[in-house]
């Protein structure tokens, strides 16, 4: 649901000029990766972190400057990250898999490999 949101709210804004995109990461540490397509969509947008109500009054502020001055959120260069893979039971996986970190750059993928189309009956 949140990457239909989000990817409706970007078709507007290439139309429109609008609207706005702000991404608070709620509980979300900007050091965790966002899943392929998310990150896709938000990378240049500088995201913002709300952990405990002492933030919601920083937050608050920043929404209602953006939206008394119709000033867009700053714009930030890329980060890539890789996700890291971790199989661990206790970790849950991305919604989305990134393909990016299923093989090593500038590689393409082995005839032998799992995802290779060919290996499936």
């Amino acid at each position: 649901m949140v990457m239909k949101e989000v990817s409706r709210a970007k078709e507007l804004k290439e139309i429109q000029g609008k609207p706005i995109i702000l991404p608070i990461r709620i509980n979300f540490s900007l050091d965790l990766p966002l899943n392929y397509d998310l990150r896709s969509y938000l990378q240049r947008i500088q995201h913002r972190e709300w952990h405990s109500e002492n933030d919601t009054g920083i937050i608050l502020k920043e929404i209602l400057r953006i939206f008394s001055t119709c000033q867009e959120p700053d714009l930030v260069e890329p980060v890539i990250t890789k996700p890291a893979l971790d199989n661990s039971p206790d970790s849950p996986p991305l919604p989305v898999a990134d393909p990016d970190s299923l093989r090593e750059t500038g590689i393409g993928i082995s005839s032998k490999s799992h995802l290779y189309m060919g290996n499936y009956p």
